[in-house]
């Protein structure tokens, strides 16, 4: 059983991709793992924004990021393009904590996220 987790763990976080150096793998974790992040916080906070804080345009903005990040991920699991995948997510990210400064006007600690992403 323990086997079992521990290899659907592996082939998620690695993209079924094999790497013989250690820096390559160690990148495919880091984008898989950042764009999982993303896209379950995109998703979580999207929902917030419009249940709870009635921000429609961020939220708005929250699915399309989760959207695109989850496109990423397909691509970079179907192309295993791993230099495009980490310049999507790079210029995804700063798009959104761009747009998330302009947008939040430092309400509720924002700018802190941002300086913290």
């Amino acid at each position: 059983m323990t086997s079992e987790i521990q290899k659907i763990l592996k082939n998620f976080f690695t993209s079924n991709i094999d790497y013989s150096d250690n820096v390559s793998y160690r990148r495919v974790i880091m984008i898989n793992s950042i764009l999982s992040l993303f896209i379950f916080i995109c998703i979580l906070f999207g929902y917030l924004n419009i249940s709870l804080f009635k921000q429609f345009e961020i939220a708005m903005f929250d699915l399309f990021t989760a959207i695109f990040s989850a496109a990423t991920l397909i691509k970079l699991r179907k192309d295993k393009n791993v230099t495009q995948a980490a310049l999507t997510t790079t210029i995804l990210l700063t798009l959104f904590m761009f747009f998330f400064i302009l947008k939040n006007q430092d309400h509720h600690l924002g700018i802190i996220w941002s300086v913290f992403i």
